[in-house]
């Protein structure tokens, strides 16, 4: 028989995996609504000069529907790998982390307001210290 390591998991890893469900949560309701709007005719995405290209808008209003779901998806893939301690999961937040972090160093070099730049750039510099500072972290995701 196999024998069963039992790893407990972090308390951070745990505020991560409920934060990224409700996240990816929230989006999959708006994405919903959205599309409702849509289909009832309160939102349009077309101009009645554009109803000729009906069949382009439809096009891309379906990739861009399929490029959201997958965008809500994803957080609560990484939700449930972190909450399973899924070594792919801490790995896929250390990589969305350091891309936010990229974006965060390119909107200052962009010039965009600093303050709020900053701001938005402590939470995934916080949050990726942590995923490779903490031995904790490094403990529960070995295999």
């Amino acid at each position: 028989m196999a024998s069963t390591v039992h790893r407990s998991r972090p308390f951070g890893i745990t505020i991560l995996a409920i934060l990224l469900f409700l996240s990816g949560l929230l989006d999959l309701v708006i994405i919903v609504l959205g599309l409702f709007a849509v289909r009832t005719g309160q939102i349009r995405f077309t101009t009645p000069r554009m109803a000729e290209a009906s069949q382009a808008t439809q096009a891309s209003t379906v990739l861009a529907v399929a490029i959201l779901l997958a965008l809500a998806i994803l957080p609560l893939l990484l939700a449930r790998g972190l909450w399973n301690l899924k070594p792919w999961a801490y790995w896929g937040m250390v990589l969305l982390e350091a891309i936010n972090v990229v974006f965060g160093i390119m909107s200052l070099m962009n010039h965009a307001p600093v303050q709020q730049t900053l701001l938005t750039l402590a939470l995934p510099v916080l949050i990726l210290l942590y995923l490779l500072l903490d031995h904790n972290v490094h403990v529960a995701f070995r295999q």
